[in-house]
């Protein structure tokens, strides 16, 4: 456990401030109260947490919705944070060190999913066609729709797959922390552990 959220506030637990990759983004914000600092926090909190209120969405929307709500920044600000060298590293830490095997393979395939929903958005049932031919020495540019729907439902079927797989991973995950929880071993994959 890194994080605390008592009285709706995100912080860092005196103790996370040892690790390397918490240190270097604490040092980089050159601000007196550390604002960056605790934004960066708030952020990471909210977007990659399991359990969190934006568990439901995909990753481009938790990122936006945690900007707009949660920080009170644009709509594309996440873009940003996430180049961010600091919060890059503290997140490749929390993903390889406070989650299972498992909720990475579902991180990743979360962002997958996400791509994968803006690739589908961009297939249309029809498609427009250009065609030449030849009118006398002239040569004639025209274009026509044409039937795009095997493209488009096979694109859809793809999309299903993908999710069903979601489900059962998901399933998987939860079977997973089930079983680490009945062993009663020390487990950090969740932030508010």
């Amino acid at each position: 456990m890194i994080f605390d959220f008592i009285d709706n506030k995100v912080s860092i637990l005196p103790e996370a401030m040892d690790l390397p990759e918490v240190r270097a983004l604490y040092r980089s914000d050159k601000t007196k109260q550390k604002t960056y600092f605790d934004r960066y926090v708030k952020y990471i909190f909210y977007v990659y947490r399991e359990n969190g209120i934006y568990r439901n969405q995909f990753a481009s929307t938790r990122r936006r919705l945690t900007c707009v709500q949660q920080l009170g920044l644009g709509e594309k600000d996440w873009e940003a944070i996430e180049r961010n060298p600091f919060v890059k590293n503290l997140v490749r830490w929390y993903i390889e060190n406070a989650v299972t095997k498992e909720e990475r393979l579902l991180i990743a395939l979360d962002e997958d999913i996400d791509s994968y929903l803006q690739y589908l958005s961009g297939i249309k049932y029809t498609k427009r066609q250009r065609e030449t031919s030849m009118n006398g020495d002239k040569e004639e540019i025209t274009f026509r729709d044409v039937d795009n729907s095997d493209e488009k439902m096979k694109a859809i079927k793809n999309s299903k797959d993908l999710v069903i797989y979601r489900k059962e991973l998901k399933k998987l995950v939860k079977e997973t922390g089930k079983k680490s929880a009945s062993k009663k071993t020390f487990r950090t994959r969740k932030f508010e552990e």
